[in-house]
C-alpha cells in the first residue's frame, strides 16, 4: 500500500506538470518523503536532484525524509553524503538528521 502512495505521488507530479503547474519545494518534500516511505530510497534521493534540477532548494524535510529511508536499509554512506549535501545547501542538521545516522 506505501508503494502504491509513492506511485500516486509521482502520477500526481505528472498531472501538475501536464497542466503546467510549477512544483514548489512542498511538492518535491511530499515526492521524496512518499518515495523514503516506501523503501524506494534511490529514487527519493533522486527527487533531490530533481528539485536541484528544477532550481529548488531542497529543505531540510526533504533531507531528512531521505536520509531515514537511507537509515531503514542500512545505507549509512549515503545518509552521511545527504548530511554534507545539507550543510553544503546552508542547512543546519537537527536531530532528526542526526538520529537517521
Amino acid at each position: 500500500a506505501v508503494a502504491g502512495r509513492a506511485d500516486e505521488a509521482h502520477a500526481k507530479f505528472a498531472e501538475m506538470r501536464a497542466a503546467h503547474i510549477q512544483p514548489t519545494i512542498v511538492t518535491f518534500a511530499s515526492l521524496v518523503d512518499a518515495f523514503a516511505k516506501a523503501g524506494r530510497v534511490s529514487e527519493a534521493v533522486g527527487w533531490l536532484e530533481d528539485a536541484r534540477n528544477a532550481n529548488i532548494k531542497p529543505n531540510d524535510v526533504c533531507y531528512n525524509s531521505a536520509a531515514s529511508a537511507c537509515a531503514k536499509v542500512g545505507d549509512v554512506e549515503r545518509a552521511e553524503g545527504l548530511l554534507a549535501a545539507m550543510q553544503d545547501d546552508g542547512l543546519q542538521p537537527d536531530i532528526i538528521m542526526f538520529t537517521n545516522l
